[in-house]
């Protein structure tokens, strides 16, 4: 056994490391170096505690650092493409999409895109106002977006384009109620009317010309709208109501 006194060293000395077969040094809380006895298994088990210790701080620092949806083991930040359109328009009604995306560079295309909307490559967006000509049903259309190393698609979705016009057409009558011929050239025009039910229907338009038999209607709102149309003469007298139609929006 050795004697040795405990003396403080004062030397900038940081890790630890073995004097002698039965001492070894360490850094005491005041940072100077203390020489202290252990024995030799001591000195060994210390060692391997340290080089375990900076082992696992090795693996935590690899383990840190940014990116978000980075992935580990290619480097590649995560794309995604999401997002619901609304699945119907009226005619005449604005319309517009655009996708919710994740990554960066993007680069949008797209399938099946409807004649009557237009597509931003730059965001997605979709767009467009629909007129009577594009009432109908446009299926499986995808939208795509790329960031040169991977490609994601959403879709395909229907968008239905709903018709709000509608067009009355008739003929012009060709005899009184007595029975009697009646001219062309006594007919002052027509008067439209239309409502929410049978019984309840009201004057919207009237058409002076007798030779024009048709009227169109643009702004009706969703549900079931009836209609009806009277003739009157040159004299402003006004014939009975026609059969009452309908139609559903």
């Amino acid at each position: 056994m050795h004697d040795l006194d405990h003396t403080l060293i004062s030397c900038p000395v940081q890790r630890l490391y073995k004097c002698d077969v039965n001492h070894t040094a360490f850094v005491s809380e005041s940072g100077r170096v203390q020489l202290d006895m252990m024995s030799h298994g001591e000195v060994v088990m210390k060692q391997y505690f340290v080089r375990t210790l900076l082992l696992v701080m090795s693996i935590l620092l690899m383990g840190c650092g940014g990116g978000g949806n980075e992935n580990a083991s290619t480097g590649t930040v995560a794309l995604a493409i999401s997002g619901t359109p609304t699945p119907s328009v009226r005619q005449g009604e604005a319309f517009q999409f655009t996708p919710t995306t994740l990554g960066t560079g993007l680069t949008f295309s797209i399938q099946n895109k409807p004649d009557w909307m237009s597509f931003d490559s730059t965001s997605g967006q979709l767009s467009g106002t629909p007129t009577s000509a594009d009432v109908g049903v446009y299926t499986d259309i995808r939208i795509s977006v790329t960031n040169g190393d991977t490609t994601a698609t959403l879709g395909g979705f229907i968008i239905t384009v709903k018709s709000v016009s509608v067009t009355l057409n008739w003929t012009a009558p060709t005899a009184r109620t007595d029975g009697t011929v009646l001219n062309m050239t006594e007919i002052g025009g027509y008067k439209v009317y239309t409502g929410p039910s049978v019984t309840d229907l009201t004057l919207v338009a009237n058409v002076s010309d007798p030779y024009t038999m048709k009227y169109e209607f643009n702004t009706l709102g969703e549900g079931i709208h009836y209609f009806a149309v009277s003739a009157y003469n040159t004299s402003g007298v006004e014939s009975s109501m026609s059969v009452v139609v309908s139609k559903t929006i």
